[in-house]
């Protein structure tokens, strides 16, 4: 049985945010290793997180390891939790206005052409000879130019290379 774990009220919220994720047994385990983990400075192993938390001598480490490997426990829910969790802190400190800032209103400008078409609103390419036409529709005679931060360009780019493509609807075509 793990012994009672003193923990700062500041973690023990954390902690109890993300309680719904795991079985009882699975998170008596997993403080056991966070409190390690935050006491350790040196080895970020589990058996260093066991000496973290001084419980090397409580119990051996074959419990962590099956907390990994065998306990049950949702891991992408816990991802979501810790996520939202993240979130609420950079907005709550208003790290969201900053990034905005950062990358939106103090990011170099650049042009890209997008499709008028009210049915097809994807990004214009440049062919071999110079001439501006949508990839999807063919479109050659309505194209538009649109005036964006570089940074909403590179994240566009991102998203087209995993597989989103993002459609513009103008405001002047609603």
């Amino acid at each position: 049985m793990l012994p009672p774990l003193n923990l700062p009220v500041s973690l023990l919220g954390v902690l109890m945010a993300v309680r719904p994720c795991f079985t009882a047994p699975s998170f008596t385990t997993f403080c056991g290793l966070v409190a390690g983990l935050a006491g350790q400075v040196r080895r970020r192993t589990v058996v260093g997180m066991l000496l973290g938390a001084c419980l090397q001598h409580l119990w051996p480490h074959d419990r962590a390891h099956y907390s990994f490997s065998r306990a049950r426990w949702q891991l992408d829910e816990l991802g979501l939790v810790v996520a939202r969790l993240v979130v609420d802190a950079l907005i709550g400190h208003g790290a969201a206005m900053v990034i905005k800032d950062r990358l939106l209103d103090e990011s170099d400008g650049t042009i890209q052409y997008v499709c008028g078409n009210v049915e097809c609103g994807h990004f214009a390419i440049k062919d071999r000879k110079g001439n501006l036409r949508c990839p999807v529709c063919e479109n050659t005679s309505k194209i538009y130019p649109v005036q964006t931060s570089y940074a909403f360009k590179l994240l566009l780019d991102e998203l087209l290379s995993l597989g989103v493509v993002m459609r513009l609807q103008l405001e002047d075509m609603r």
